[in-house]
């Protein structure tokens, strides 16, 4: 099941004991409604999740708030993926200016059947530097663990605690002055899905050959619904392909007359020219010689019966 999924089938808050007072708080159940409401809501394939992390990796000055790819790409937008070196799945809900300049990004994750919502929102505003001290009747925290190459998003993000963790933070032994620590502890957690969906955006923003596949689930739910079970939601499954990238695919002399490698499958990846992000789709490199041919591809399966 998706994260959307499970977050949409939320009913009950999350319960809390302390001090031997219950508290009920909003985890994913208070989101279920926007889940559902969203316009759009993509899956991200590994292809994908791979794409963003090689951005971060190798070319996160592209996550400067002065990019103008930077941007949400609709004003309510869902996006998941799945961590399956962990088996987590992680999940953003965007909500966005109509420009995708400015938002917020609530971050959710499962490792079971159960979703989880962070205890904070995280805002975005990358045309300005956004004012700590006291933004729309709430506190506002610095991303502090961000490490220093995303150094200039630090003063474009923060995060807000909603007012009821607030009110049982300061309950639990953090006391009245420890929203700060919460707040740093709750950023530990979130920075590294802020800026895989940041780097989402830009991918967005380029020249990337991606691939839509909407999936509607209403004969399914027909069938969900006779059984009395909660309907799934449709969505968007996002790859990357298609016929795309730049340049040639091999062929001719090398450099300097320099004799080009045997032929060999280069796989699709990500290059970049200056500020722009090109797909470069998986081709045929190098020359066939008579005694150096292309080798036999086989495609080895097990048998059915």
């Amino acid at each position: 099941m998706y994260l959307s999924d499970k977050v949409a089938i939320c009913s009950a808050p999350l319960e809390l004991d302390l001090h031997g007072r219950k508290w009920k708080l909003p985890g994913a159940s208070a989101f279920a409604e926007d889940v559902r409401a969203c316009a759009t809501r993509y899956v991200m394939f590994d292809d994908v999740r791979s794409a963003c992390h090689e951005l971060v990796d190798r070319w996160g000055d592209l996550l400067d708030p002065r990019n103008p790819t930077l941007r949400a790409p609709m004003e309510d937008v869902w996006l998941e993926w799945s961590e399956s070196s962990i088996r987590e799945q992680a999940g953003v809900l965007v909500n966005a200016e109509p420009d995708g300049r400015s938002g917020s990004l609530r971050i959710f994750w499962s490792t079971s059947d159960q979703a989880d919502a962070a205890q904070a929102v995280v805002l975005f505003d990358f045309d300005n530097p956004l004012n700590f001290t006291r933004a729309q009747g709430r506190h506002l925290y610095g991303m502090r663990a961000l490490p220093e190459e995303f150094g200039a998003l630090k003063s474009h993000l923060a995060l807000a605690i909603d007012e009821s963790w607030a009110e049982y933070f300061r309950a639990s032994r953090l006391g009245n002055h420890g929203l700060p620590e919460a707040a740093s502890l709750c950023g530990d957690e979130l920075w590294t899905d802020v800026i895989r969906t940041l780097a989402f955006f830009v991918l967005l923003g380029s020249r990337m050959p991606f691939e839509e596949r909407e999936v509607s689930r209403e004969r399914l739910n027909v069938q969900r619904a006779k059984a009395g079970r909660p309907e799934l939601l449709d969505h968007v499954e996002l790859r990357l392909g298609g016929i795309g990238g730049y340049g040639e695919a091999g062929g001719g002399s090398g450099i300097g007359g320099r004799k080009q490698p045997r032929m060999h499958v280069v796989r699709g990846h990500l290059v970049r020219r200056n500020d722009s992000l090109f797909w470069r789709t998986a081709h045929v490199r190098g020359r066939a010689n008579a005694d150096d041919a292309m080798p036999v591809v086989r495609h080895v399966r097990m048998s059915g019966r």
